[in-house]
């Protein structure tokens, strides 16, 4: 309990209100546990295979996709690496 970061908590919430109304105050970051929480139990038990999200950003470039992707996958390593290093 009590794992959650702030500032991510405070992003998680801006996007929330920004895609579901005020509601979004305390959806945004329920989402974001979930996907945190979906995301270390893959870790703690050493999954090492492919993650391929199946929504990615949109970007405004010559190969929206690509970037996208990059950028979708960037993230996901990211997460992921941040579980493996002391806080």
């Amino acid at each position: 309990a009590g794992k959650g970061q702030p500032l991510l908590m405070l992003v998680a919430a801006l996007g929330g209100i920004d895609l579901f109304g005020l509601a979004g105050i305390v959806v945004g970051p329920v989402l974001m546990s979930l996907f945190l929480a979906i995301l270390r139990i893959y870790e703690k038990n050493g999954f090492d295979g492919v993650i391929i999200p199946d929504h990615t950003p949109q970007m405004t470039c010559a190969a929206t996709w690509h970037a996208g992707m990059a950028y979708a996958l960037g993230y996901l390593r990211g997460v992921l690496q941040s579980f493996q290093s002391p806080v």
